[in-house]
């Protein structure tokens, strides 16, 4: 199986924090001197690793502002 398969399904089921290693791992594989297939695989590695950080880092704004929402509505009387 690819690990880029491997990371999707990771992705799919929100499983984020699990696909970081998978899809760091996919891109020490390829070899981008040795053709255009190599590079393309680790180009695609690295944007789908990029995406990740994105839902990593929305998910964590999402919860960020619930937070402050949530302590907000506490400190009204």
């Amino acid at each position: 199986m690819s690990l880029h398969v491997l990371a999707a399904i990771y992705s799919s089921l929100g499983q984020f924090e699990e696909v970081i290693p998978v899809l760091e791992r996919a891109i020490q594989v390829p070899d981008p001197p040795r053709g255009a297939d190599h590079a393309l695989a680790a180009f695609f590695g690295l944007m789908q690793l990029g995406d990740t950080f994105f839902m990593l880092m929305d998910r964590w704004i999402a919860q960020s502002l619930a937070m402050k929402k949530g302590l907000r509505s506490r400190s009204k009387p």
